[in-house]
């Protein structure tokens, strides 16, 4: 009985000693892993997530929050907005030219007139015009091509030769009519008679045509610069 005793005494200071050792190596470890975190973040506060050297540190973004918003562009000096596009912008300002050139073409041919007047002499006309032999050639260009179908046609002229230099590409792709009534045109501005009928009757038949000089009488010397270029040009293209 005395070596039993003896040999649970000895098995039970064994289990005591064993289950103290793991306490131990337990707090050990505890202890090493809260040393290694408050290193940690003592490194985090003294080396903050770097920059580039010169730039400002960037706000943080919440969550949900919309992106920060790209910077603005630069505009051009004396624009206070972008054109919607290149092409809308040219179209505006290629159409705020022509209305000036047409408000300066009715203030020299219709100056002081009244609409009554104008009308009256597009009415007494008309009969020239339709026995033209390019009339229904030239109808069909302004109404299909200009989308002109009032009595605009024979009020305007079809293109301003005495205030622009006009491209070769200007007339590219245009039916020969246009061509060849463009390039007579430039003498009918400056009251040329024509011998031809078909051109008599088609001028005559346009409101702002006053027929003064004939053959004989007509001086080109009266054309400026911009109708003796846009002239020279029609003419090499002109195959009527």
């Amino acid at each position: 009985m005395k070596k039993i005793h003896c040999f649970f005494g000895v098995f039970l200071l064994l289990c005591i000693v064993t289950a103290c050792g793991r306490d131990t190596a337990s707090g050990g470890m505890e202890g090493e892993h809260s040393v290694l975190e408050e290193m940690e973040a003592d490194e985090e506060e003294e080396y903050p997530e770097e920059v580039e050297a010169g730039a400002e540190t960037l706000p943080e973004r919440q969550e949900n929050e919309e992106p920060f918003p790209a910077p603005e562009a630069d505009l051009p000096d004396g624009m206070t907005e972008l054109p919607e596009t290149a092409d809308n912008f040219c179209e505006e300002t290629e159409a705020e030219d022509i209305s000036v050139y047409l408000d300066a073409f009715y203030e020299q041919h219709y100056g002081g007139m009244t609409g009554e007047q104008i009308e009256a002499i597009v009415s007494d006309r008309g009969k020239y015009y339709n026995q033209s032999g390019y009339f229904y050639e030239i109808t069909d260009y302004w109404e299909n091509d200009r989308e002109v179908r009032d009595i605009a046609n024979r009020l305007e002229p079809l293109f301003y030769t005495d205030m622009k230099y006009y491209s070769r590409e200007a007339f590219q792709d245009l039916p020969d009519v246009v061509i060849h009534l463009a390039k007579n045109e430039i003498y009918a501005r400056r009251g040329y008679i024509f011998s031809d009928a078909d051109l008599y009757n088609y001028f005559m038949g346009c409101a702002w045509y006053q027929p003064v000089y004939s053959s004989g009488e007509f001086d080109d010397s009266i054309w400026n610069d911009y109708e003796r270029e846009n002239l020279k040009l029609l003419a090499e293209l002109d195959r009527l």
